[in-house]
């Protein structure tokens, strides 16, 4: 952990809070830091998946386009 947030707010930027406890932001396979926590795709929107534990966004098309599913 990387500090506390009793309240279930106050961390810093990257990091989430957990069980009262400041954690690490989850990385995608791309190694940007996951947009929000998430245990389904639905939590995520259009153009995101849920991997590794966070919304991440789904890879580019041929066309440089964002897909919108695997």
């Amino acid at each position: 952990a990387i500090g506390r947030c009793p309240s279930g707010i106050g961390c810093p930027v990257a990091s989430i809070c957990a069980n009262g406890l400041c954690c690490p932001s989850p990385r995608c396979s791309s190694g940007v830091i996951a947009q929000r926590i998430c245990v389904s795709n639905a939590e995520c929107g259009n153009g995101f998946e849920c991997a590794n534990g966070g919304c991440c966004p789904l890879p580019l098309c041929p066309n440089n386009q964002i897909g919108s599913q695997r």
